[in-house]
């Protein structure tokens, strides 16, 4: 589905990646721990106004209920592919989403 991010085509080469990401954010977590905000995105998705305040909080921007109706917004500017991404609402996050394809990792890895 992502042909191109060649790191995607492997389950090593996604183990591998997320390693990385891993020890990079791990860094920076040590180095800058005020500046860097962990997000959940299962709270976000099912707890919205409680995490999307804390979000602002954290980058100094007052809150308002019309935060989360960026759905209704009709001047929202986007020229991405995920258009219509950007305008549907968060959806709740489904934390068994993966289990189909637990297997693909089990295998893998034995």
């Amino acid at each position: 589905m992502l042909p191109e991010l060649s790191w995607t085509h492997k389950i090593q080469d996604i183990i591998n990646y997320i390693n990385i990401y891993n020890k990079t954010i791990n860094y920076f977590k040590k180095k800058y721990p005020s500046k860097i905000l962990d997000v959940e995105l299962s709270k976000l998705s099912n707890q919205k106004e409680i995490e999307a305040k804390k979000i602002l909080e954290f980058c100094n921007i007052n809150y308002d209920q019309n935060y989360l109706d960026y759905d209704t917004n009709n001047k929202l500017f986007n020229k991405t592919s995920s258009f219509l991404q950007v305008r549907s609402k968060i959806k709740e996050y489904n934390e068994n989403k993966y289990k189909p394809y637990f297997y693909l990792i089990d295998e893998q890895n034995n």
